[in-house]
């Protein structure tokens, strides 16, 4: 053997352990961090090496009781090592995402029934308590695959066994062991088959439960966005608003944000309802809430106040800026076109802004836009004002 092929073992097991002691290191990682979703499909991937290890130790009790050659054992230890590696390369390569089941369930349960078919073929004892190691494999199908799939692959072992036991009878026509291993057939397959359906219908039961969490999960979801939600507009409501306030005071006093708060007020909303009804005023609040949406960033909140008052929540703006948006606002609100209610009917709005200022309550903040406001109103409409530096 020349050095550098003594050397290799060495170089695998040093990469081997270097990757378990530091899971970040580049090049061979046998373990590294996944991402949840790969994790999974690993874990159970790994209770699948466990059983396989548990299986080869079967095998070896069966060497030792003289039921299995040492050639049969090598064999079948290199084959479930084989199919090991195999199911590690495809699940850490993300192959397996690919296919409708990402675990590769039947796979799995095929290749273990392989080897299991192998040991049998080399087995000395007519198979008997070896075959039950189908059981095993089978256990795994229990939480993923319905009762037709099992039923399928209770049908791939009958046959595939049955062909086993017609090619050692051709081998050796002994009539004992032909009637021990037609025994063994019977029993094996009839336990899977009630196996298949039991193992279905807690499977179906499963996804039953796993259905009805998610949907249980998105009532839930749907009950929160609505308490937390205008049912009308669309927006967040007074009480989300207050939340959301809260928060933004917590984080300025600790860290030292910023964010201001403009309070709007649709102009002469009285008269809307008056002159074209109170549906058509409800119309309105929905125009102007979404137009208003529309006009601010990803991290401003926007939210009914009451009545035609609005509230919008700048995140890091401070008084200085608040004009330019006031102003994008004033402008949006103008731009609605209302014509299904009358044909050039237009709204427009009053702004009042205001900035938090550190350590106070975020209801004096919103004291001071109000001021704002009524000196925009007062100022004659459709304009916006700032709180007194």
């Amino acid at each position: 053997m020349s050095i550098c092929a003594a050397r290799i073992p060495v170089v695998v097991a040093t990469g081997l352990v270097r990757g378990l002691r530091d899971p970040t290191m580049p090049g061979f990682i046998f373990f590294p961090v996944d991402d949840p979703q790969r994790g999974r499909f690993i874990r159970r991937y790994l209770m699948a090496v466990g059983a396989s290890a548990m299986v080869v130790f079967l095998f070896f009790a069966a060497f030792l009781a003289d039921v299995l050659s040492m050639h049969g054992l090598i064999n079948a230890a290199l084959l479930t090592l084989f199919f090991v590696v195999a199911f590690y390369v495809v699940f850490r390569s993300g192959l397996n995402l690919r296919f409708s089941d990402p675990s590769l369930t039947i796979p799995q349960i095929l290749s273990s029934t392989l080897v299991t078919l192998y040991v049998l073929y080399e087995s000395k004892d007519g198979h008997g308590v070896l075959s039950m190691i189908y059981l095993v494999s089978f256990t795994f199908g229990v939480v993923r695959l319905s009762t037709r799939q099992l039923l399928a692959l209770t049908a791939f072992t009958a046959v595939s066994y049955a062909l086993l036991i017609g090619w050692q009878w051709h081998a050796d026509p002994d009539p004992y062991l032909l009637k021990r291993k037609v025994l063994t057939w019977i029993a094996l397959i009839s336990v899977l088959a009630f196996f298949s359906v039991i193992g279905g219908y807690v499977s179906k039961l499963r996804k039953d439960v796993a259905d009805s969490r998610k949907r249980l999960e998105a009532a839930m979801l749907q009950v929160q966005n609505m308490a937390a939600r205008d049912e009308l507009t669309g927006v967040f409501n007074r009480r989300t608003l207050a939340d959301v306030l809260n928060v933004h005071k917590n984080r300025a006093d600790r860290y030292g944000t910023i964010f201001s708060v403009l309070m709007l007020d649709i102009d002469h909303f009285k008269r809307v309802n008056d002159t074209y009804g109170h549906q058509n005023g409800d119309r309105v609040l929905k125009a102007f809430a979404a137009a208003i949406s529309s006009g601010l960033r990803s991290t401003d909140i926007l939210g009914r106040y009451g009545g035609e008052e609005f509230l919008a929540v700048l995140d890091q703006t401070p008084l200085g800026n608040i004009p330019v948006a006031a102003a994008r606002l004033c402008a949006l609100a103008r731009e609605i076109n209302l014509d299904e209610i009358a044909s050039g009917f237009r709204i427009s709005v009053s702004v009042g802004g205001a900035q938090y200022r550190k350590t106070e309550d975020w209801q004096a903040t919103i004291e001071r836009a109000d001021q704002a406001l009524y000196r925009a109103k007062d100022g004659g409409r459709d304009r916006f004002e700032m709180e007194f530096a």
